[in-house]
């Protein structure tokens, strides 16, 4: 049982704490917002700021149609505003909530940046409210997507197409750090460092080689890999 599972069952699992990363690349400029209900945070090295949000609908019976979440994101600087101005309201944009207990926070005496649920990954569908004073999305699942073929992404089946953590020497006052803004797929956050070989290093030199073999070297074997990789297709054939 992960630590994640254990202390959600307990009588007393703590404050639980919403991450919301909403990646602006999908829709045309290099910028991924950070942010969170709450005050100010740093989960895994990123920091969330502050903003006055409200997020609903995320839950799923597992019957019927998926969930279409709403985020209604406070306009006092008007950041969201112009973004929405000069990027056709957003719509595309990816939204990725991230749920963990506030003990497990950066900074904490029992951090642990392992300890999250699974991330909720959405696509942002329409805009459906906007004054002065807020601005409101609904959010679509990535498998929910009318007229979309599944998968939305190349079959390969050797190569894993998650994007990996990358080591940022400019992080923690120049100490260096692994920066996971940009992380697409890939949840490894642990120790254990490889090159693209497959053989131990530091952990500036850690990088992903892509295939099965290196999933199993940072999940282990007996672990359900988060392989981004196809290994099944060649068993499947058109008739």
């Amino acid at each position: 049982m992960s630590e994640i599972e254990r202390v959600s069952q307990s009588l007393s699992p703590g404050d639980i704490v919403q991450l919301f990363q909403l990646d602006l690349s999908p829709i045309g400029t290099n910028q991924v917002l950070c942010f969170t209900p709450g005050p100010a945070v740093t989960f895994r090295g990123i920091t969330y700021a502050s903003v006055d949000i409200m997020a609903e609908g995320f839950e799923w019976s597992g019957k019927g149609k998926m969930p279409q979440p709403k985020l209604k994101i406070g306009n006092a600087t008007r950041m969201i505003s112009a973004l929405a101005l000069d990027f056709q309201d957003l719509i595309g944009a990816r939204l990725t909530r991230i749920r963990t207990y506030r003990q497990y926070l950066d900074g904490q005496s029992t951090s642990d940046p392992d300890a999250a649920y699974d991330p909720d990954i959405y696509t942002v569908e329409q805009k459906t409210h906007h004054d002065k004073f807020s601005i409101e999305f609904m959010l679509s699942a990535a498998m929910d997507q009318d007229g979309r073929q599944l998968p939305g992404r190349m079959v390969l089946r050797d190569v894993c197409t998650w994007r990996y953590r990358i080591w940022n020497p400019a992080l923690n006052a120049g100490a260096g750090g692994f920066d996971y803004s940009r992380v697409i797929g890939c949840p490894y956050v642990g120790t254990a460092y490889f090159d693209r070989l497959g053989l131990p290093v530091a952990a500036a030199q850690d990088q992903c080689g892509k295939r099965i073999s290196d999933c199993k070297k940072r999940f282990g074997n007996n672990a359900a890999l988060p392989y981004g990789g196809f290994p099944g297709v060649s068993r499947v054939r058109a008739t």
